[in-house]
């Protein structure tokens, strides 16, 4: 006798469970009418005023962005009490540069920065538009010491140089800092009125080739002013 190949499908006896169904009342669910209406919407609902039922999932995403809503506003009321200053220490590697046209220029970047100085001639200046604080300290560059240890509790380091080139000593602060370790660093190149415009376009030539190499290893900016 061959077997057959096909299977005998199963019949639910008479002892089978029958689950009870959800009672709706007397009324259609929402998840029935939104089957049935397959996405239609009709001109009673679209016309309806703001006060119309929030579905589950509206609610959740409401409940969200009023979470998101407090927390970016405690973060911004902790922001303007708790947190520091961006410390940037600004560092002259070059004789005669003046710190005031540096900070002149730093003023003229946004006009609504709001800058004020200290006794000690550092400038505080606030960005509303990034929301951000900066602290400009002005370096000594004639105690080598003082510059190192201004440079460990800076946050970013900004060295200004002449188009005229790095000084003696200029570059022993440079030989040092790099020694010791640098934070973040931009270099500003000032005193560009004082090359001829067809030497301006030859960006490299402004100074030496071993000079250029030294700062492209340690500054992730070079600012032209």
């Amino acid at each position: 006798m061959g077997i057959d190949s096909t299977q005998e499908k199963h019949r639910p006896g008479q002892f089978k469970q029958q689950n009870k169904l959800h009672k709706h009342g007397r009324h259609r669910s929402k998840g029935s009418i939104d089957n049935l209406n397959k996405g239609r919407v009709s001109v009673k609902f679209l016309t309806k005023k703001a006060n119309k039922v929030m579905k589950k999932e509206e609610r959740r995403n409401q409940l969200a962005q009023i979470r998101h809503k407090k927390r970016a506003e405690y973060m911004e009321k902790r922001r303007g009490i708790s947190d520091a200053p961006h410390m940037v220490a600004v560092v002259t590697l070059s004789q005669g540069i003046q710190y005031d046209k540096i900070f002149e220029q730093l003023e003229k970047a946004d006009e609504d920065a709001t800058v004020t100085y200290t006794t000690e001639n550092h400038v505080h200046i606030n960005l509303p538009r990034f929301r951000q604080r900066f602290t400009f300290v002005r370096v000594d560059r004639d105690e080598l010491f003082n510059v190192l240890d201004v440079l460990k509790a800076a946050d970013t380091v900004m060295f200004v140089v002449s188009v005229l080139g790095i000084d003696d000593w200029g570059d022993v602060i440079l030989t040092a800092a790099m020694a010791q370790g640098l934070p973040t660093c931009a270099t500003v190149l000032v005193g560009l009125e004082l090359v001829l415009p067809k030497v301006i376009t030859r960006i490299n030539s402004l100074l030496p080739l071993n000079t250029w190499a030294r700062f492209i290893k340690v500054s992730s900016y070079i600012i032209f002013i």
